[in-house]
């Protein structure tokens, strides 16, 4: 049976190897964030046909960043935790995004 933590890169066994915690919390965060955005898009969808195959076009690509997302790509996770807050309140339609 393989171990679940070692999807996406992250170090079997819970042994952090060369990780430190806030690499560790960096992925983390990214994942959620990625995952907020699929579930905003899922709102959206589920709230009206108006545009949905648009959306679920948009769903899908992050859908795919969240199953390519690196935990050895400092860079990217930066910048999806800089970026992704003001992109989910975009696309759950708030004021200010």
């Amino acid at each position: 049976m393989s171990d679940p933590n070692a999807r996406n890169g992250a170090p079997a066994g819970g042994d952090l190897g060369s990780w430190c915690e806030k690499d560790v919390d960096r992925f983390e965060l990214a994942r959620r964030l990625v995952n907020a955005v699929i579930a905003a898009y899922s709102t959206r969808i589920a709230a009206g046909p108006d545009a949905a195959a648009d959306l679920r076009t948009e769903q899908a690509r992050y859908a795919t960043v969240l199953r390519d997302l690196d935990p050895t790509d400092q860079v990217n996770l930066a910048r999806i935790v800089r970026e992704y807050p003001v992109l989910i309140r975009r696309v759950r339609g708030e004021p200010g995004a």
